[in-house]
């Protein structure tokens, strides 16, 4: 029962953990199931989860932000799993149907996460010296950010890394709903958790120049990576930034009470928490933290109609700044 609100009735408990068990079981998982860590084999899973979600937000009145992409692969007859589909087809519903209310502070930490970290990455792009930006997607899953961004880019390129597996399922996905990969997109195969050696080389084999600033985004990724696996990633990242590079990351604490956003979306697959990002990301450079509690002041009028408590400070981003 952890996450759920401690005024859930024992009804909406039990359908809680039910819409758990839909988005992190039922689809999803084969994709990555190539992970060298058999616990965390199903942790494509979770791709599929926040790409519902941010469909959810879609199709809001007054969303915080637009992912087509989303809308288009959870629609009625897309290519997303069923149960997927029909969280988000009648999310709507919600309030008459008590037993979807559970659901809501996931979708408002989605829809604040991305609305925030797209901000920043379009302030980081800026800062790419008048060069084509470089956007790096590190965990990419789901993300359609190359899609749904591509305006900011600039002619620069986006690189996506995540295993081969959810590359091509997301993509034949999208191929199939008439979304083909676009002409800056490009997409590295690899298992993050067996350290750098599997994509560095192929990454700068396929355009990217450790000369250029970069904008690096391991959003959602930190939790799911143990200690000497993250240590090896963002120190490679740091060797491949030229300076004005950033890197951008969503990291969960260990303090998280019941009800609260990183207990929600904490799960046994987690292998890294902490109370002090600008520390965890100190062999980049600088780093601005802000908490998801502190991001529904800045939303404006929609997020006093959040579920999520200004004082929640357990899931927290970080933005890095290379020097």
């Amino acid at each position: 029962t952890r996450g759920l609100a401690p005024s859930a009735s024992r009804a909406e408990r039990r359908y809680q953990m039910g819409i758990a068990e839909c988005i992190l079981h039922t689809g999803g998982a084969s994709t990555t199931a190539a992970h060298a860590d058999a616990g965390r084999a199903k942790v494509g899973s979770t791709a599929f989860a926040i790409a519902a979600l941010r469909a959810v937000e879609s199709r809001r009145l007054h969303p915080l932000f637009k992912c087509t992409a989303s809308e288009n692969l959870f629609s009625l007859h897309g290519g997303a799993p069923w149960a997927t589909r029909m969280l988000v087809l009648l999310f709507p519903l919600r309030r008459q149907l008590a037993c979807l209310m559970p659901a809501t502070i996931a979708a408002d930490m989605v829809a604040l996460r991305t609305w925030h970290l797209d901000r920043e990455i379009a302030a980081a792009l800026e800062r790419s010296a008048g060069l084509p930006p470089q956007l790096v997607i590190v965990g990419a899953g789901l993300d359609f950010r190359c899609v749904r961004l591509a305006g900011s880019l600039g002619g620069g390129k986006v690189f996506e890394l995540d295993f081969q597996g959810m590359l091509d399922e997301k993509w034949a996905l999208l191929g199939a709903a008439g979304v083909p990969p676009p002409p800056h997109l490009v997409s590295v195969g690899c298992d993050l958790s067996l350290g750098p050696a599997g994509w560095v080389d192929e990454l700068r084999r396929r355009g990217f120049d450790d000369r250029r600033p970069s904008v690096w985004l391991l959003e959602g990724l930190v939790p799911y990576l143990k200690p000497p696996e993250l240590e090896a990633l963002l120190r490679a990242i740091s060797e491949l930034s030229a300076p004005q590079s950033s890197l951008l990351a969503t990291f969960i604490s260990p303090t998280r009470p019941a009800g609260s956003v990183g207990a929600s979306v904490s799960v046994s697959m987690n292998k890294y928490t902490t109370e002090s990002p600008a520390d965890t990301l100190s062999t980049f450079g600088p780093a601005a933290v802000v908490t998801i509690g502190e991001l529904i002041t800045r939303c404006g009028a929609r997020g006093e109609t959040m579920g999520i408590q200004p004082s929640d400070a357990s899931y927290t981003f970080a933005t890095a700044c290379r020097e």
